[in-house]
């Protein structure tokens, strides 16, 4: 079984069904990603223009390179995009898209 988003699948991974997974983070226009990026990664770019945002981070953690490109467009009070995962390994390719959506819940609590 493959996903059709998966390029090519290494051995050693295993796919699950689709699972949905939910999270919530304050984004402001000094911190447009809204959550902080830890070793071994690092924010590689960081683009707003107009209602999208397209920011992308590199980890790597030998023997693996894994770069991570986030596209979200930003409708008013709601968000659409996608996510893409892309791990080189030394003797093998793993890619993987996905999906995107949200929505407003109001203003970011105080610090």
């Amino acid at each position: 079984m493959t996903e059709p988003e998966v390029v090519q699948l290494p051995r050693s991974i295993h796919l699950f069904p689709k699972m949905t997974s939910m999270s919530t983070k304050c984004i402001t226009a000094p911190d447009p990603i809204g959550f902080p990026i830890d070793e071994p990664c690092k924010i590689d770019k960081i683009d707003l223009n107009g209602g999208t945002l397209r920011w992308s981070v590199i980890c790597t953690k030998p023997p693996a390179t894994t770069t991570l490109e986030w596209i979200e467009h930003y409708h008013g009070e709601t968000m659409d995009g996608q996510v893409n995962n892309r791990t080189n390994w030394p003797d093998h390719l793993y890619e993987k898209r996905n999906s995107l959506q949200g929505r407003y819940l109001g203003p970011c609590a105080a610090k």
